[in-house]
């Protein structure tokens, strides 16, 4: 499947824009596979001022987080919907 760079320009409130991806090919991810995404991690922007999270929706393609992202993984038994609320909390 296409594999692409996840940055903090695609992220938006409504999901992930596609134009802002950069494509990168299998051996590229296969070496920064750890840092792929799954459907409803959170994504946590690593450097700035306030905390702004995002959900990984049910996606067709693969996303490897880069630096400036930290991605957060449920534990079986947590939901991680509850944990992103709580994260967007004031």
């Amino acid at each position: 499947g296409k594999s692409f760079i996840l940055n903090q320009m695609a992220l938006t409130e409504d999901g992930i824009d596609t134009d802002k991806l950069v494509a990168i090919d299998s051996q590229t991810f296969k070496k920064h596979e750890k840092y792929q995404t799954q459907f409803n991690d959170i994504v946590l922007l690593a450097r700035s001022t306030q905390i702004k999270c995002f959900m990984i929706p049910d996606i067709s393609y693969r996303l490897i987080a880069n630096s400036n992202l930290y991605i957060l993984r449920a534990s079986d038994g947590f939901d991680p919907y509850y944990i992103y609320l709580l994260l967007n909390s004031d």
